[in-house]
């Protein structure tokens, strides 16, 4: 488990050649292990402050909202849905920064500037390449300027002490196999928020997608063991994307096998708490 508590106002960028070498290189454990140590936005924590609380008429006291945004690619109805939610706390999963697919835009920036919010946002992967299949086709000949993908937490009131859980570092990503080129790994933001005066751990979550219910399990449990690393016996708040399929990637992906699981449980896609153990871990 590693715990980053570093934090700075604009992530150090990794410069376009860096990523190209990296994406021409080997692609080993090895490489992408060093890759990792050599770029410090993989273990840093970008905040940005928040407008005064006399905007407190804008939302609803203790309200949360957790989300995928896909990207951040739909920026200006992203903040309207926000803005309309009227959350105090939003916990938010895959936010580019410098994404050719996202308009080249600092999504968690670009969001709490909207909503004069506090943000701490940290890096899940530097991209490689412009993404998936489909993003590489829309996007064929631009440039990422940055090519950094997270997540963040945005509040109406100041966060304190952000930090940075990097879940799993295997750079399953890396090699290309899963349809695009990435250096990193799943990871959780972490900040205190004090709603009442009362310290509160918060923590936006993004688990893997491309695995299976005994890996996400593995993922919650580094974080649980990051949260009370953190602040010992506080109460937690856990928001986000845990991908909880109820099944193997590859099983919800193939058509038959898929076919064959809601044969035997047609609601195991809404209900998949008694196939995904980080249920049990969780409680």
């Amino acid at each position: 488990m590693t715990l980053a508590q570093r934090v700075c106002n604009a992530l150090p960028p990794v410069p376009r050649q860096e990523r190209e070498r990296a994406a021409a290189g080997p692609t080993d454990a090895a490489a992408h292990a060093a890759w990792i140590d050599a770029w410090a936005c993989l273990h840093e924590v970008e905040v940005g402050a928040a407008a005064p609380r006399a905007n407190a008429d804008r939302f609803d006291a203790g309200r949360v909202l957790g989300w995928n945004v896909e990207r951040g690619r739909r920026i200006d109805a992203l903040a309207e849905l926000i803005a309309r939610e009227r959350a105090e706390l939003v916990l938010l999963s895959e936010l580019d920064v410098g994404m050719a697919r996202s308009h080249n835009l600092h999504t968690a920036r670009e969001l709490a500037e909207r909503l004069g919010f506090a943000f701490a946002y940290g890096v899940e992967f530097v991209e490689l390449g412009l993404g998936s299949q489909e993003e590489r086709a829309a996007h064929r000949g631009e440039t990422n300027a940055s090519g950094l993908h997270g997540g963040a937490i945005l509040s109406a009131t100041p966060l304190e002490r952000p930090a940075l859980v990097r879940l799993e570092t295997r750079g399953a990503w890396f090699d290309g196999a899963r349809g695009e080129r990435r250096v990193g790994g799943r990871i959780a933001v972490l900040a205190t928020w004090r709603p009442y005066g009362e310290a509160i751990t918060v923590a936006a979550v993004h688990l893997e997608s491309h695995s299976d219910p005994e890996d996400r399990s593995a993922q919650l449990a580094v974080l649980l063991e990051a949260i009370e690393a953190y602040c010992p016996g506080a109460p937690a708040l856990v928001a986000g994307d845990l991908n909880t399929f109820s099944m193997r990637h590859a099983d919800v992906t193939d058509r038959h096998r898929l076919t064959d699981a809601l044969a035997r449980d047609g609601e195991r896609l809404r209900h998949p708490v008694p196939y995904e153990p980080l249920f049990t871990l969780a409680r």
